[in-house]
């Protein structure tokens, strides 16, 4: 889906070698804006919670992307991507770590970094695949994967060991 992002953007939406760069600052600075006010969830609320929420709202601003490729839909889908991006970045690392216990944790991301290049991989070839047929395929079904997965992990994933991080104990 990433893959075949950059490449939609330039031959379905027709942007520019500047338009580019401001898509890419748009989302390098929504992630910016957004990281501290969602960890700060995350700590606060449930990082199952925020996990879930992520997911779900990088799957939209993917969304976005493919039913509106204009310029200003993808400044506004970036901004999304980043907004969601954010609730995942740091949730996802505490969360396994206060369910697993630290030395367990540091096995599974092991595991699960190794899993995940392979999954790149095969993801890929997937993409490149679909793209074929449209490009715009790859994109639609990695959205549609993502918000699948929120609502996968509502349903299976559990969050038995979170206590939430009072006011005075935070350094936000």
């Amino acid at each position: 889906m990433v893959t075949i992002n950059l490449v939609f953007m330039v031959e379905v939406a027709g942007l520019d070698p500047l338009q580019m760069v401001l898509v890419g600052t748009v989302l390098e600075f929504s992630v910016f804006v957004f990281e501290i006010p969602t960890g700060v969830l995350a700590d606060a609320v449930s990082r199952r919670l925020s996990v879930i929420v992520g997911h779900a709202i990088v799957g939209a601003g993917f969304l976005i992307i493919v039913v509106w490729p204009n310029f200003y839909a993808i400044l506004l889908s970036q901004m999304i991507w980043g907004f969601g991006y954010t609730f995942i970045s740091g949730a996802y690392a505490a969360w396994v770590s206060s369910e697993l216990g630290v030395s367990r944790a540091n096995e599974a991301f092991l595991r699960g970094s190794q899993l995940s290049h392979a999954a790149a991989l095969v993801g890929i070839v997937i993409a490149v695949a679909l793209a074929h047929i449209s490009l715009a395929l790859p994109i639609a079904a990695g959205a549609i994967g993502l918000i699948g997965l929120a609502i996968g992990l509502s349903l299976f994933m559990r969050e038995g060991n979170f206590r939430p991080t009072v006011l005075q104990d935070r350094d936000t």
